[in-house]
């Protein structure tokens, strides 16, 4: 019996139980095309989402398919988010949706999205990233299969529209997104800009550091389908976010989008350099909070990359230098190092080279300029908002390599030739601040240029090597360079094989052209044999010229400003002995003091003073000041102006009136002798048994024409008594007896005591002399004393007297002795 009743209540519930979940099922699918639209719409207002319209079929047990669905959202401030979905597909499997919530596919034809201005004055609070960026987040997709199309972005703001159109989809853990920017009315340059990431995503739940990856993914950011940016890597989300990635970018492509931005500063004359490709690899590690206040601080990078730029070779006459053609390439290598306090550049290899390289001033086939820090360059980034911050430069080294490079001058070009030039910075501060000391920049360095060699066409040069110290200082607007150098040249026919040359120059740069002015000196200590240095620049020169001994000092300057130069260049010889054929001299001082103005007029002072000059008529002490000056209305014309010249000759004194010589080497002058020997002159016509004492002086008209020198009444007359006598050669005594005029006169110049001697002095420009001698006087032994007076006329050519004397000299050969 009891069995039976425990049977019977069983059946009942079952049949009950039955029942209801029968009834349950049947009500379940009876109100579901309900049920799903209350849901989504009480979850859409729980995030403030009114459903404005929505057209489209019921749900089903399958999905539901829903043809247009506006939505609109109402910000505290009143405005309106619109969203306008058109064929929005969702599938799904009842028994998963009601065990996991999920569906199973999501597709969106398109969208149109209208989202509402940012505020003018908008403050962004740190942001906390690590619930986007858990792997759980894989988990909580509404769905494994999500395809969005043509979502259409559109914000206005100021009255202008910003519009960006991106599609997505996430299929199985493959993510493919793609947006392109339509309009953007602050920097339409950048309209056009399309970015599409492909990646595999998949959750690292088991690992130590769970973590989501998209891995790999691939990134391609284009301008008007040219490519600008491409990306391939690994990226990990999680408590750390890690990218390893390969960059590349198109540089001529970047700049030429960039340059159209207002405030860009990148000109046409940039735009062919910016070719060639900028690759960057290397590992990135972020913290997942951002606090807009404190980027660095908040994400605390930690970044190694390496960076390769290369530039394939650029037509320089496309940079926009004049009369410059050629190619220029450049290669660089560097490593980047960055941390929340510490930005690192180290340049491990740079290189520019310009090939074909053709200008008004020099060719070459191949120019190679290498640079080398010594360490790396050191960004403080703690530091940024430091008023006085400034980097470390570190030394660096500059290596210039030259092949076939020549100077171009005239029709001929100069081929040169060098050691690997070298230039060095040392460590200097460079302001990187938004406002920077007036001093902002100091930098101090050497320069080493080594065996240089110019080839002439005509003649060697000698081989140059410059070293110098160079310091470039910068104030506000004004640019100083200084330098202090030392040249060596390396020549043969130099005094001990070289020769040093000393400098400073200066160059300043301030609002207006730059300004250059330099000083040097040298010293030659000894000029023997300088002669064979000097015929090679000037053939011209006599080749029985010699120079012995001597000394040469030069100091030179020079100031060039707008194009013009101006040159100071003083020189001093001292005790410099020479001969050219039978001519010498010995003890010769100049002094010279060259200046040329920026108006390009010429002018020189200086002296010269020679100890002798042994030329047939022996001079000594002759010193003469000259000054070189433009022709008075003719600036282009040079007149030579010699003031108190003055010798010792024949044992007395010339001194001449200050004269000019033109360009054609006129002159006019007079001479005064003073004390001049009679005995010496007599001496220099060297007839045998004439001699005589006294003591003469004289005025001497000197003119030097085209056709040469000239001498018209000239005179010459004693200071007081003498004697003159005269022992002829018995030709001449045989002679005499034949000529009774001439016996007489022998016998009177045997011992003539004479009161009164007076020369009158012509001469041509062909050498022919005429001289015209009055005596007047006694001989004691002759006539009873009778006074006796007379003239002598001679006339001889004193061109061919001075040459033949110049080999028979002796008074010319003691006095080279006596000064030696």
């Amino acid at each position: 019996m009891i069995r039976r009743t425990t049977r019977i209540l069983l059946s009942a519930l079952f049949i009950a139980f039955a029942s209801a979940l029968i009834i349950t099922l049947l009500a379940s699918y009876f109100y579901w095309q309900q049920l799903i639209p209350w849901a989504a719409e009480r979850w859409l207002q729980q995030h403030r989402w009114e459903i404005t319209e929505i057209q489209g079929t019921a749900p089903s047990t399958k999905g539901w398919q829903i043809d247009s669905l506006s939505l609109q959202q109402t910000s505290p401030t009143g405005e309106n988010t619109q969203l306008h979905l058109n064929g929005l597909n969702l599938s799904w499997d009842i028994s998963r949706l009601y065990t996991e919530g999920k569906l199973e596919r999501i597709e969106l034809q398109s969208a149109d999205i209208r989202l509402t201005p940012t505020p003018a004055e908008t403050t962004y609070a740190p942001l906390d990233l690590r619930p986007w960026l858990s792997p759980a987040i894989i988990s909580q997709l509404p769905a494994a299969d999500i395809r969005l199309s043509n979502l259409s972005i559109r914000r206005e703001q100021a009255g202008e529209n910003t519009h960006i159109l991106t599609s997505l989809s996430l299929v199985n853990g493959t993510l493919d997104w793609q947006s392109q920017l339509i309009v953007l009315p602050d920097y339409p340059a950048l309209e056009g800009l399309t970015a599409t990431l492909n990646a595999q995503l998949t959750d690292q739940t088991s690992a130590a550091e769970p973590a989501l990856q998209l891995s790999p993914f691939n990134l391609d950011i284009r301008h008007r389908e040219q490519p600008l940016l491409s990306s391939r890597g690994d990226l990990s989300l999680g408590d750390t976010i890690r990218l390893t990635a390969e960059h590349r970018i198109e540089l001529q492509l970047l700049i030429s989008v960039l340059q159209k931005i207002p405030g860009s500063g990148i000109t046409d004359a940039l735009l062919p350099w910016a070719s060639g490709t900028l690759n960057i690899a290397g590992t990135t590690s972020l913290q997942p909070d951002f606090n807009p206040v404190a980027p660095l601080q908040s994400l605390q990078p930690e970044s190694e990359q390496t960076v390769s730029l290369t530039i394939p070779p650029v037509a320089l006459s496309e940079t926009g230098l004049a009369n410059v053609s050629g190619h220029a390439g450049l290669e660089l290598v560097a490593d980047i190092s960055l941390t929340p306090q510490i930005l690192k550049l180290t340049v491990n290899d740079t290189r520019l080279t310009v090939t074909d390289l053709q200008t008004p001033l020099l060719n070459s086939q191949k120019l190679r300029l290498s640079l080398q820090p010594a360490t790396g360059i050191r960004v403080p980034l703690a530091d940024l908002n430091n008023p006085d911050l400034a980097l470390q430069m570190p030394a660096t080294v500059f290596k210039l390599h030259s092949q076939d490079s020549a100077i171009i001058s005239g029709q001929q070009p100069w081929s040169v030739s060098h050691q690997p030039i070298q230039l060095t910075t040392d460590t200097f501060a460079l302001c990187i601040a938004n406002i920077c000391p007036a001093d902002a920049l100091k930098i101090t360095g050497t320069l080493e240029a080594k065996k240089v060699l110019i080839s002439h066409p005509d003649f060697p040069l000698p081989e140059a090597s410059l070293t110098s110290q160079w310091q470039l200082h910068q104030e506000s607007h004004t640019a100083d360079f200084t330098q202090q150098f030392r040249l060596l040249l390396a020549d043969p026919l130099l005094p001990g094989g070289q020769q040093l040359i000393r400098g400073n120059s200066r160059t300043q740069s301030r609002a207006g052209p730059p300004l250059t002015t330099a000083n040097w000196q040298l010293k030659l200590t000894s000029l023997d044999g300088a002669e064979n240095l000097i015929k090679r620049y000037y053939p011209d020169l006599p080749e029985e010229l010699a120079l012995n001994g001597g000394s040469l000092s030069h100091q030179g300057a020079l100031h060039f400003e707008n194009n013009r130069l101006a040159l100071r260049l003083r020189q001093r010889v001292e005790n410099l002995s020479g001969q050219l054929e039978q001519n010498s001299w010995g003890g010769l001082n100049w002094q010279s003091d060259f200046r040329r103005s920026l108006s390009g007029n010429l002018r020189d002072d200086g002296s010269l003073n020679v100890d002798y000059i042994a030329a047939g008529i022996p001079i000594e002490q002759f010193s003469s000041h000259y000054q070189l000056r433009p022709v008075k209305g003719k600036s282009k014309s040079l007149q030579l102006r010699l003031t108190q010249p003055q010798a010792q000759l024949l044992g007395g004194e010339v001194l001449a009136e200050d004269f000019v010589i033109s360009e054609s080497f006129g002159l006019n002058t007079r001479l005064t002798l003073k004390n001049i020997q009679l005995a010496d002159v007599l001496a220099l016509e060297q007839q045998e048994g004439l001699t005589g004492s006294g003591t003469l002086q004289g005025s001497i008209p000197l003119n030097k024409t085209a056709v040469g020198f000239q001498v018209t009444d000239g005179r010459i007359y004693n200071t007081g008594t003498g004697w003159i006598r005269f022992r002829p050669t018995p030709e001449l005594t045989a002679l005499a007896k034949r000529t009774p005029g001439l016996d007489t006169a022998f016998k009177a110049l045997e011992n003539l005591q004479y009161s009164q001697l007076n020369i009158g002095v012509d001469y041509q420009p062909d050498g022919s002399t005429r001289l015209n001698t009055r005596l007047k006087g006694l001989n004691p032994d002759w006539n009873a004393g009778q006074r006796i007076e007379f003239g002598i006329n001679i006339e001889e050519n004193l061109l061919q007297l001075i040459k033949a004397l110049q080999y028979t000299n002796k008074l010319t050969r003691s006095l080279e002795k006596r000064y030696r």
